[in-house]
């Protein structure tokens, strides 16, 4: 039985935790369970919740809310008890909490760790984080984060979006940035099509627009960049870009980690199930979430004829075809991860090494 994998959602109080949460519950397409610690604040609509008792809540679409009012580990004793069990778990942290200090849930009975997502207000993480009373709170969730999700960007203008961008790559050193989405709070499913994913206009200017991305499509994979409608409407920048690759031979794990390791930092989210050369009858889950990776075993390889496959999800499209790059070069054996599913580009030269 595959483990439930857990993301743990931090941030100062009023940094866009629950507005990610609320997204999230209406637009999900696949079984979640959230913990929460205040029912009230999620805004979910009369019409879709189908079940509610003292510390759980049961959508239509699915999805079960779960309340923190009793602790964490009476929400997690509830949670490992659903049936059916969620595909997914979200832990929604208190304002105050260390996040880093919670991650320990991760590894609970049934449930893999999700990755640690903190979120920053861009109108006022930086006042924030030079208080006297908070700043420590303030710099200490950012810093051990795995990513952090700006958001509030449709509020502050993208030149002050762009300095806090900068601001959070100083305070947190080695912390990938991406704007908010709450499709980022999930691992993609392995059936994620390449292209555009999230919301927003994507920007047509500089190297990142929907020109770029079609002249490294041929040699990358990726689909042409265009906006996708979509849910979290945090900004110009919430359009995230996907590389989805498979290989019908082992991959070698030397090459797999180190071309994990270098990565493009616009690369957020990676998941897969490969299969390894010295372990080809063997499940390897792969997971990446922002700085933190994970290769575990998930038991047998149920049939031979069956693809690896693994999918990146990256803030913008040089970062996708960075990941499509690398990852594509796994196998001694040539270009073993490929593209799939990659629609018809303009042909070009290939993103630059």
């Amino acid at each position: 039985m595959t483990d439930v994998p857990l993301t743990l959602l931090g941030g100062y109080l009023g940094s866009g935790k629950t507005t990610l949460v609320n997204a999230l519950l209406r637009d999900a397409s696949r079984r979640i369970a959230v913990l929460v610690n205040d029912f009230g604040a999620v805004n979910i609509d009369a019409d879709l919740i189908r079940r509610r008792g003292a510390t759980t809540l049961e959508l239509a679409n699915g999805c079960v809310c779960c309340s923190l009012v009793d602790g964490m580990a009476s929400a997690m004793v509830a949670l490992a008890g659903l049936d059916p069990r969620p595909e997914y778990a979200v832990v929604e942290l208190s304002g105050v909490a260390d996040p880093s200090a919670m991650a320990t849930w991760g590894r609970y009975p049934g449930f893999t760790p999700g990755g640690v997502l903190v979120c920053a207000d861009a109108e006022t993480v930086r006042t924030r984080a030079a208080d006297k009373f908070v700043g420590d709170t303030v710099t200490h969730q950012l810093a051990t984060a795995d990513l952090l999700l700006l958001t509030k960007t449709d509020l502050t203008g993208e030149r002050q979006a762009e300095s806090v961008r900068a601001w959070l790559s100083r305070t947190a050193p080695g912390v990938p940035v991406a704007d908010a989405a709450p499709e980022l709070l999930l691992d993609p499913p392995l059936d994620t099509a390449p292209g555009p994913v999230g919301s927003g206009p994507a920007p047509d200017s500089g190297g990142s627009g929907p020109a770029h991305a079609a002249r490294g499509a041929a040699a990358s994979g990726l689909a042409p960049a265009s906006a996708m409608p979509g849910s979290a409407g945090h900004g110009p920048h919430a359009v995230h870009h996907a590389w989805a690759g498979e290989s019908a031979v082992p991959v070698d794990r030397g090459a797999l980690e180190a071309a994990l390791d270098a990565l493009d930092a616009g690369v957020v989210r990676v998941k897969g199930v490969v299969r390894l050369a010295g372990a080809p009858d063997r499940r390897t889950v792969v997971q990446v979430v922002g700085r933190r990776r994970e290769l575990t075993d998930d038991g047998p390889w149920p049939d031979p004829a069956v693809p690896s496959r693994l999918v990146a999800i990256a803030v913008h499209a040089d970062a996708a075809a960075d990941a499509a790059r690398r990852l594509s070069r796994s196998s001694p054996a040539g270009p073993a991860l490929t593209r799939t599913r990659t629609p018809p580009s303009a042909p070009g030269p290939a993103p630059p090494a």
